[in-house]
């Protein structure tokens, strides 16, 4: 009974441990992005289908900024 209680005790060391580690590793990734400030450009953005039937994507990309702030003007 023992060994059993220490066998569950080390296995959930081993696993706390492994998730605290992806935890930071993870986090680090992140850390220190490499940020860049670029002037907007205005313009029209003009796309035409002609055609029949359903119109689906082939592929769905979502856009969005992996830093927060302010446009200013």
């Amino acid at each position: 009974m023992k060994r059993v209680i220490v066998a569950i005790v080390l296995l959930l060391a081993v696993g706390v441990g492994i998730t605290l580690w992806v935890r930071t590793r993870r986090d680090q990734d992140t850390d220190g992005a490499d940020l860049q400030t670029v002037q907007v450009k205005r313009g029209m953005v003009k796309l035409t289908v002609s055609a029949d039937g359903v119109l689906k994507p082939l592929t769905t990309v979502m856009i969005k900024s992996y830093a927060g702030g302010e446009i200013e003007v």
